[in-house]
């Protein structure tokens, strides 16, 4: 009988091992971004000025996910039924800015700019949050108009964006006073 319960008390260690191992979150990677060198910061923000479709200042008035689920921030903002669906679980959240001034690519009579970006940070999402500024520097990365932006690209809250307002507001003003 003795074998019996040892076998028995094994196999019960070895389902509760694997039970609490399959429910152990796995780490997603985080985002890795190549940033290129350049020889000043001001460098920095000409080239994603020129480099972005648009560029602008605004507030986040709207998070929504393409299924029409609304949101508060883009962290974790995604539909669970998506997997029922035979959708991919990688979900681009939708991102309704107030604009309020635009450096390159929106008119600031725009009502809403919308700006598309992904709800997890390993797939390079930004986490807006609503009701907050940001100076939002967008790309149309599938030239099929949607704006999409990443933690790799410049855009930042309105609070620490002071540098690249100063260096945008300059550069704008310089190309301006060579077209005339």
């Amino acid at each position: 009988m003795a074998p019996s319960r040892t076998r028995l008390a094994c196999l019960i260690v070895l389902a509760v091992a694997w039970a609490a191992a399959s429910r152990a979150e796995v780490p997603c990677p985080r985002c890795t971004c190549v940033s290129p060198q350049y020889g000043t910061p001001e460098e920095a923000v000409v080239e994603a000025l020129y480099a972005a479709e648009a560029v602008f200042m605004g507030e986040v008035i709207e998070i929504r996910t393409r299924s029409g689920i609304e949101c508060d921030r883009v962290e974790g903002c995604s539909d669970p039924d998506r997997h029922r669906r035979g959708e991919s679980p990688v979900e681009s959240v939708l991102v309704g800015f107030r604009g309020e001034s635009s450096w390159k690519g929106v008119g600031n009579d725009e009502s809403t700019i919308a700006v598309a970006t992904q709800f997890q940070e390993s797939a390079c999402g930004y986490f807006f949050d609503a009701g907050r500024r940001y100076l939002v520097y967008a790309y149309d990365y599938d030239k099929d108009g949607q704006l999409t932006t990443n933690l790799c690209a410049r855009t930042r809250p309105a609070e620490v964006a002071g540098f690249d307002i100063g260096v945008l507001s300059r550069q704008v003003q310089s190309f301006q006073g060579a077209a005339e």
